[in-house]
């Protein structure tokens, strides 16, 4: 089912993913279906939050987690949060705040 590999996943281990969603499918819910409920929770109690303040909060939300979990990887979190901040200053922001001007006249 596994075998070595230099990654830092589960142990410096490669999993055969197939299997083991074959084995837990049914058991537990999956990624996509946690996903899910979570994003209708979202939907039906925060219906203003943009989807940019949601990626923002999952790439902090991320960043807090990688403390405890230590298979995510501390140099794929770093991009990410590049990633947002110049998405934010090169992109978001200024949409933001042409639409902020636009309303205030």
């Amino acid at each position: 089912m596994a075998e070595q590999d230099s990654d830092g996943l589960a142990g410096s281990t490669v999993v055969d993913l197939k299997e083991l969603t074959e084995k837990y499918d049914g058991l537990v819910d999956s990624p996509v279906t946690r996903a899910e409920k979570v994003w209708e929770l979202i939907q039906s109690n925060l219906p203003n939050l943009e989807d940019w303040d949601l990626l923002c909060f999952c790439v902090q939300y991320i960043a807090m987690r990688s403390m405890n979990e230590m298979w995510l990887e501390r140099k794929a979190i770093r991009e990410l949060n590049r990633l947002i901040h110049v998405a934010h200053y090169t992109s978001v922001a200024p949409q933001l705040l042409a639409k902020k001007n636009k309303d205030e006249r």
